[in-house]
């Protein structure tokens, strides 16, 4: 799925768009000496006002959120993106790749709720109206997949024509990602696999889109693991004063 540990990822994305819209230089009393670890409230006395502002552009679920992650010194697309599956994945690859960062299938299958919201290009989704066999299991919803094929071949460049990772409510934090996967409107071929090859997460979807609030609950636990995931410690990375340039 065009997700993987990207799925990752919206609720991260919506993180960076918030600081986006703030402004790019902190002051250097919010940088301070953070410690080694993540924690809770890390910027409560230095800058009070750096989590209201986030918060005032989140939206969905809700959770406290471990501060003090350091950015790197270095940049690389190829490191970024290293770990990320392709949207063609199985679902053996899926639980793989998220595994080997020690993030479990249901964290796998919970973080790609993420896919509530966002687009996707052509060229992610195609393989699902080259073939029957690779058009998402022996369920195809075929309107679905016919309607894909016509939005791809309206223009002449493919790759620049998006779609809605979930058509039905596309700018909603919802659960309503799962309750596409049951009907075969999955869009990516990594999303629709999670209700065609195996059982288990086909159990884990059907809970979901029955059970928004245990989607939520599970979600924000998920982020949570992964959020906690490799902090640089030590002499690695630091805190930007500017968002854009090394200090």
């Amino acid at each position: 799925m065009a997700m993987g540990l990207s799925i990752c990822f919206m609720m991260l994305i919506k993180l960076v768009i918030a600081l986006a819209k703030t402004p790019t230089t902190l002051n250097t009393t919010c940088v301070g000496d953070i410690g080694v670890l993540l924690q809770f409230g890390v910027y409560q006395e230095s800058c009070p006002e750096a989590q209201p502002i986030i918060l005032s552009w989140s939206g969905g679920p809700g959770w406290e959120v471990q501060m003090g992650r350091r950015d790197s010194l270095t940049a690389s697309k190829a490191a970024a993106t290293n770990n990320i599956p392709a949207p063609n994945s199985s679902v053996a690859t899926l639980v793989a790749n998220f595994q080997n960062v020690g993030l479990t299938q249901n964290d796998m299958v919970a973080l790609s709720g993420a896919h509530t919201m966002g687009k996707a290009r052509c060229s992610t989704f195609s393989s699902r109206f080259q073939s029957p066999s690779n058009s998402g299991g022996p369920d195809v919803n075929t309107d679905f997949v016919q309607s894909l094929q016509q939005l791809c071949s309206e223009t002449a460049d493919s790759t620049a024509t998006v779609a809605h990772l979930d058509l039905v409510t596309p700018a909603t934090f919802d659960n309503q990602y799962y309750v596409n996967l049951l009907s075969g409107e999955g869009l990516l071929p990594s999303d629709q696999v999670l209700v065609d090859q195996d059982d288990r997460t086909r159990e884990i979807v059907e809970a979901y889109a029955e059970d928004p609030l245990l989607f939520f609950e599970d979600f924000k636990n998920s982020m949570l693991k992964m959020g906690a995931l490799g902090p640089l410690t030590g002499d690695g990375g630091e805190i930007r004063v500017n968002c854009r340039a090394v200090n």
